[in-house]
């Protein structure tokens, strides 16, 4: 089971904006075309929620701490990116060369498609270190200026919102929480199976080493590069 994990503002409480998160539907946020809008995170939620909110709204800000790699879905020739870059003759590689090889190779793939550094989404770590954001959408949507990437928010004000870089934005009207989640099993004694820090102990991701007989198994809590049913099916099985 997931629990939405809110960000703090103690001075959101003064302001007027309306607080929504990701998982709330276009008819239940009833934008207007003239409307400003924040969406804080920039996982893959809060990107496609990004994108397609500035097809709609007046302006949409995306609030990142650290930027994010953005990768599109297909590579080239038209092929799924995941099909391509997860090839048994590329994994091969991957163990015979250094990891900063494949770091500048896929950093100069992606920043040829749009310049991360122009765009304010550079990120300080390697292109392998964390998890991307796949968005087909975004490099076009920040190029028209519909969508405008800014940093972490300081503080909200009446009206608007203040980031760390000391630039505000007034009459904000919509808020979007994009922040993530935490993952847990309370239906479970934490004696059984228990989650630290979002992270939990699974033989080969499936099995409970501590249980003296293998009769309870987990499927799915895993976070693959790419599509997660194909794997949970193969653990399945």
């Amino acid at each position: 089971m997931r629990k939405r994990m809110y960000l703090i503002f103690q001075d959101f409480q003064t302001s007027k904006e309306k607080l929504f998160t990701v998982t709330t539907t276009d008819t239940k946020l009833g934008l207007k075309i003239k409307e400003l809008i924040v969406v804080i995170g920039i996982g893959n939620s809060g990107g496609d929620m990004a994108v397609e909110l500035s097809r709609v709204a007046s302006q949409v800000f995306i609030s990142t701490r650290r930027g994010s790699w953005v990768f599109n879905r297909t590579a080239d020739n038209g092929m799924p990116v995941d099909m391509i870059s997860l090839k048994k003759s590329v994994l091969k590689l991957r163990k015979i060369l250094p990891p900063s090889f494949f770091d500048n190779m896929m950093e100069n793939q992606v920043n040829k498609r749009f310049d991360h550094s122009t765009y304010c989404l550079k990120p300080k770590h390697r292109i392998t270190a964390q998890h991307t954001t796949i968005n087909d959408d975004m490099p076009n949507r920040l190029a028209s200026g519909t969508l405008t990437v800014k940093p972490d928010i300081k503080m909200f004000t009446e009206n608007g919102v203040i980031f760390d870089d000391g630039t505000k934005e007034e009459n904000i009207d919509v808020v979007v929480l994009a922040t993530g989640y935490i993952f847990g099993f309370p239906f479970l004694d934490k004696s059984v199976l228990d989650v630290k820090q979002n992270h939990v102990e699974l033989f080969k991701y499936v099995f409970l080493p501590k249980l003296e007989q293998s009769t309870l198994c987990v499927i799915g809590c895993i976070q693959p590069i790419a599509a997660l049913m194909p794997i949970s099916e193969l653990q399945c099985r």
